[in-house]
């Protein structure tokens, strides 16, 4: 993992844990607030944290495949190229005619 990518995450990181404590203390708030509104600041407060918790989610997803994605360039670039295989039949009576013929345009070309 790169700089850039530990800054992305650090930023990540530091706005869901606002988030989190931002919907944490409306949900405490939610225990000594009477009448009705109880439960929408209860309801709120576990949809902040819920959703922020989604938004870290994704950001570790986005990050995580990217990090995958420099991986498979590095290790790409370093292997040396496969040869074609050929497809070699010992008894081409034994297939059906369309898959004869493919094999026969497979093997002549």
């Amino acid at each position: 993992m790169n700089v850039q990518q530990s800054k992305a995450l650090l930023h990540i990181k530091r706005i869901t844990l606002i988030g989190l404590i931002i919907g944490f203390t409306i949900f405490i708030s939610s225990f000594f607030v009477s009448g009705t509104e109880s439960r929408y600041f209860l309801f709120i407060g576990l949809s902040v944290m819920v959703s922020f918790m989604i938004i870290f989610g994704f950001g570790m997803f986005l990050a995580l495949i990217e990090d995958a994605d420099l991986n498979r360039e590095r290790v790409s670039s370093t292997t040396p190229a496969q040869p074609k295989l050929t497809l070699v039949v010992s008894n081409p009576k034994r297939y059906s005619s369309v898959e004869s013929k493919y094999i026969r345009k497979k093997t002549s070309s």
